[in-house]
């Protein structure tokens, strides 16, 4: 990758454990695409209720060589996302499966 790895906080404390936890699932997503040019992850907690705890809301953005791929998981009625954890993870798993389709189409054009 040309630019190192972005985690941003916003609203919130910055977590060792969460940062451990973005590299991790980055590591998976390069080691599948290595032509990343930058990526930059923000990890916000938009909503300060305390009845219920907080929920997360997780934005990846992916750019490659030729495009760039924005995936984001946002609080809602989903409770999994009251851990910052399960909402990167899911962030994660939709940044790659938006990536792999992206590259899809990419190798499939190469190949006509």
């Amino acid at each position: 990758m040309q630019m190192p790895l972005e985690i941003r906080f916003h609203n919130i404390a910055s977590s060792p454990t969460l940062e451990a936890a973005v590299c991790e699932q980055f590591r998976k997503i390069e080691r599948f695409a290595p032509d990343l040019i930058s990526c930059r992850v923000t990890i916000d907690s938009p909503h300060q209720r305390h009845e219920h705890g907080g929920l997360f809301a997780v934005t990846i953005d992916l750019r490659f060589a030729g495009g760039e791929v924005v995936a984001s998981r946002r609080p809602s009625a989903r409770h999994a996302h009251e851990d910052a954890q399960v909402a990167v993870n899911d962030a994660f798993a939709a940044a790659r499966r938006q990536l792999e389709d992206r590259l899809s189409v990419r190798r499939d054009r190469r190949a006509v």
